[in-house]
């Protein structure tokens, strides 16, 4: 599955012409919503079979996003341990990327 994930990614970049953090968060999730893996869920995930996306993504039944802070609200110690780990999840993807593109 990390493969699909890499393969998407770089396809978004191509897509947009985008290079390194060129992704802004309301093209990002335009272009997910929109693209054929989020149209036809059920020919790329199975059942328990999900994205794991940072803050510009929204929930759904195939993504799961970090966690955002409300206004003037913190995050419980879960949800923070939550981003930390999906952060390392994510250095290891854009490692993913980088090697993708060497």
């Amino acid at each position: 599955m990390q493969l699909k994930v890499c393969q998407f990614v770089m396809m978004l970049h191509r897509l947009l012409g985008l290079r390194g953090d060129g992704l802004a968060v309301y093209t990002t999730n335009r272009v997910w919503s929109n693209s054929d893996v989020y149209l036809s869920k059920e020919k790329y995930f199975g059942n328990k079979e999900y994205l794991l996306g940072d803050l510009a993504f929204s929930a759904s039944s195939v993504m799961v996003p970090a966690f955002k802070k409300g206004l003037n609200s913190h995050l419980s110690i879960e949800r923070k341990h939550f981003n930390t780990n999906l952060a390392k999840v994510w250095i290891k993807s854009e490692h993913c990327i980088g090697l993708i593109k060497a």
